[in-house]
């Protein structure tokens, strides 16, 4: 049997952290992106265009959930 996290409330240092993460893993991520775009490594590129997408909605709903919206 497995449990279900769906309704499940993180706490705010959790969401604080999340975001912090997220932050760091965009940057790191446009970066890379950039990177491979002058080297003309288009295939990592796109991979580091998608990391960066996720990225941003990952961030968007821990800040979200930090001010205490209903997700």
């Amino acid at each position: 049997m497995t449990k279900d996290y769906s309704g499940k409330n993180f706490s705010r240092k959790m969401n604080k952290g999340l975001l912090i993460v997220n932050l760091i893993l965009l940057v790191c991520a446009v970066w890379l992106l950039i990177a491979n775009i002058q080297h003309e490594e288009y295939t990592v590129a796109i991979g580091m265009g998608l990391v960066g997408i996720v990225s941003i909605a990952n961030g968007t709903l821990a800040f979200l959930r930090l001010k205490g919206k209903k997700i």
